[in-house]
């Protein structure tokens, strides 16, 4: 997961999981890579392990990815997939939004004190490009999650 690259989710892409099989099975495939590359992301800011809130946000996205991965929509055919047979899954990603509640406040924390520390990485474009890219990726996994609930 990690080696590979996310591209963006086209709203033509999240409108065509129809049903809730369909849309089980694009979250599934979707959200682990997208969680792996804010895992990467985090992990790209020197020093990471030392700011509380880069910590935590490393955090929730481990542990969002680690459940994903260890959970799985029922084997039947995408088309014939009930809501009730989708429970178990459906409380993971419940637990997952839950969780992620809080990523919005922590980043912000986070880059107030990217922003004023001395870390030469910040400097001009890369800090803006930095808190771009975060914030995309968190749109697109919003996305997904607010279809599939």
């Amino acid at each position: 997961f990690a080696q590979q690259h996310t591209q963006a989710l086209s709203l033509e892409q999240i409108v065509e999981a129809s049903t809730p099989g369909k849309v089980a099975r694009l979250v599934h495939k979707e959200l682990p890579f997208r969680f792996a590359a804010r895992i990467r992301h985090v992990e790209a800011v020197a020093g990471w392990q030392r700011q509380a809130e880069l910590v935590q946000l490393h955090k929730i996205f481990s542990d969002s990815f680690r459940e994903l991965r260890l959970t799985e929509p029922s084997a039947a055919k995408d088309s014939h997939l009930t809501v009730s047979e989708l429970v178990d899954y459906t409380e993971v990603i419940r637990t997952l939004r839950i969780r992620h509640k809080a990523v919005v406040a922590l980043l912000a924390e986070a880059m107030r004190k990217m922003e004023h520390s001395d870390a030469a990485w910040i400097q001009g474009d890369a800090f803006q490009s930095w808190a771009d890219t975060f914030l995309l990726s968190r749109i697109s996994t919003e996305m997904l999650t607010s279809h599939y609930m």
